[in-house]
């Protein structure tokens, strides 16, 4: 399944977790369009948590579902 239409990098190996309320990842390499991507793909998402960013990344979040976010990096 492909992702949405409407994100930034439509990836054939997108997967959807329509009923998913709350993720926590830790120790991660994120590119841009990884977030939203993520957003679009779940819809019913309230909670995010991502520790460990290994890298600077910028995301512009927009979700009806997300009610608390934190995300913290790790790099030297």
């Amino acid at each position: 399944m492909g992702a949405p239409r409407h994100c930034l990098h439509p990836s054939p190996y997108a997967t959807a977790f329509p009923n998913l309320l709350e993720l926590v990842l830790g120790y991660v390499v994120m590119v841009e369009g990884d977030l939203p991507l993520l957003l679009a793909t779940s819809p019913a998402l309230e909670t995010l948590a991502v520790f460990d960013i290994l890298n600077t990344v910028q995301a512009r979040l927009s979700n009806g579902s997300l009610r608390s976010m934190f995300a913290s990096s790790s790099y030297s």
